[in-house]
């Protein structure tokens, strides 16, 4: 199964939030700090995928170890080919030495139509966070 699942977890005024993403094969959890605007910003740009951009992009953190994050998380999220194809690109890290690194780098293939939906769940959930989030990618998707 290919989905992602959110989880906030009871910080203020920043929200400590955990993220699941699997493509089936491949799957991840990252924990990190938001600002509480943060998820509604990429909602946002989510719904209206791929109108206004042709690429999305949501990154925290540096997986640079001179820069001394505590973890980093980049997700992309673009058109891949002429019939719409759409991947959600995702590259994680808890920044560790080698011994206790954990780190990820997959997508998720989906439909533009998947993303838009994922904006609109993702934005409802933000005004009410109580619960986990849990978005299911059912398109049919040859690589």
């Amino acid at each position: 199964m290919r989905f992602i699942k959110i989880k906030k977890y009871d910080y203020e005024p920043e929200w400590f939030v955990g993220f699941t993403f699997s493509n089936g094969t491949a799957s991840a959890y990252h924990e990190m700090y938001l600002n509480v605007d943060e998820l509604p910003r990429l909602a946002n740009k989510l719904i209206n995928f791929p109108e206004r951009d042709k690429k999305i992009g949501f990154e925290f953190g540096n997986e640079d170890p001179k820069d001394n994050y505590e973890n980093f998380i980049k997700i992309l999220i673009y058109v891949y080919n002429s019939s719409g194809h759409t991947a959600i690109n995702i590259m994680l890290s808890n920044n560790k030495e080698k011994h206790l690194a954990e780190k990820s780098h997959f997508s998720i293939l989906c439909t533009p139509a998947d993303i838009n939906y994922f904006g609109n769940q993702l934005l409802a959930w933000c005004s009410n966070p109580d619960d986990e989030l849990y978005i299911e990618f059912k398109s049919d998707i040859l690589k």
